[in-house]
């Protein structure tokens, strides 16, 4: 009797070590439902090319940072851009890191990261690689993406996902890729108390369109600010033919009730003029300059009244959907303009 209940006894505890490994096993093999995108390149198979005239650019597998790896070699001469994307099929959080691994041998040029989705619309992020042939780990936040073209200006349903490489000092080079995800975040919290006048608080610079000036540069990141975060336009006009950059965003304007906006501003480096913009949906743009900016925060008041018809459309300020900021040059080089709290106020 005693040999029997031993027995079973050993059998049940068998039995429970099984089920428990086994459950622990399926456990550790379920995919992390944070991860809504991975690319290993194992195969570079689904990925194509684009070319502006003149460039070339040719897709290979090589070795990555952790096994295989996509290996770009391009050659821009004198020209613009290549560019290499993929079908998708995401439906992006709310918050999300887009992570890879980057190495870049040959010119300095810029890396283009992109989505796009079904009706278009491009939203990307552009950064100046560092052709020192190490491997980096590259993450970008949801925020550090702007619209850019096409569409009609919101992320939805994205189709491609994708990578250029565009003219800084053209020529050509080879950029490594490896190690490619997308991955959810928790929700980000804003505490901040933000007043029902304010347009754009900054938290994000989120639909903020760049343009610049040929051999002009600018980047917009966010900073802390004089309350929570500021948009930092960091520029470079060090070029001759580099005369301005400038940066858009579209909103639902409504002047009937009220003609006043406001904005915080402060500058750092070069002297040069900030442009204030607010543009009709005809392309009708009305403005006003400052010059003289100082490192310390101000509050600049403007009334619609009294912003000049510049360019576009039939001059008249009707339907009133962007506002935009420019830097033109006075004595050029690099500087930074800071921006907070724009409001349209009663």
């Amino acid at each position: 009797m005693n040999k029997s209940i031993i027995f079973i006894t050993m059998l049940l505890t068998l039995s429970l070590v099984f089920g428990q490994t086994k459950q622990q096993t399926q456990q550790n093999t379920q995919p992390a439902t944070g991860i809504h995108y991975s690319e290993k390149f194992d195969t570079i198979t689904g990925w194509k090319t684009y070319k502006a005239e003149g460039c070339n650019i040719k897709l290979s597998k090589g070795q990555g940072k952790d096994g295989a790896g996509l290996k770009v070699d391009y050659d821009l001469g004198d020209k613009d851009w290549v560019a290499f994307e993929k079908t998708a099929n995401l439906k992006l959080p709310e918050n999300f890191v887009w992570k890879f691994a980057l190495k870049s041998t040959g010119n300095e040029n810029y890396l283009e990261v992109k989505f796009i989705d079904k009706d278009g619309s491009v939203f990307g992020n552009k950064m100046l690689l560092s052709p020192d042939g190490k491997w980096q780990d590259i993450t970008l936040n949801y925020d550090d993406f702007s619209y850019w073209w096409g569409g009609d200006e919101n992320i939805n349903d994205v189709t491609r996902i994708g990578f250029a490489v565009s003219k800084n000092v053209g020529g050509s080079g080879i950029v490594e890729i490896d190690n490619l995800e997308i991955v959810e975040l928790p929700r980000k919290t804003i505490t901040k108390k933000v007043s029902p006048d304010v347009l754009d608080d900054f938290e994000d610079k989120r639909g903020w369109q760049v343009f610049t000036a040929e051999g002009a540069k600018l980047l917009l990141k966010n900073v802390p600010g004089k309350d929570g975060n500021a948009l930092a336009a960091q520029y470079d006009l060090t070029e001759e033919e580099g005369k301005w950059v400038a940066w858009n965003k579209r909103f639902q304007l409504d002047f009937t009730k009220t003609k006043t906006l406001k904005f915080l501003v402060k500058a750092e480096g070069g002297n040069n003029r900030l442009e204030f913009k607010v543009i009709d949906k005809d392309g009708s743009t009305f403005g006003q300059k400052f010059e003289d900016l100082e490192n310390k925060w101000q509050e600049i008041t403007i009334s619609v009244d009294e912003l000049e018809y510049w360019w576009g459309g039939d001059g008249e300020l009707q339907q009133p959907e962007k506002i935009g900021f420019a830097i033109s040059t006075i004595d050029g080089g690099k500087g930074t303009i800071y921006i907070d709290k724009l409001q349209l106020v009663k």
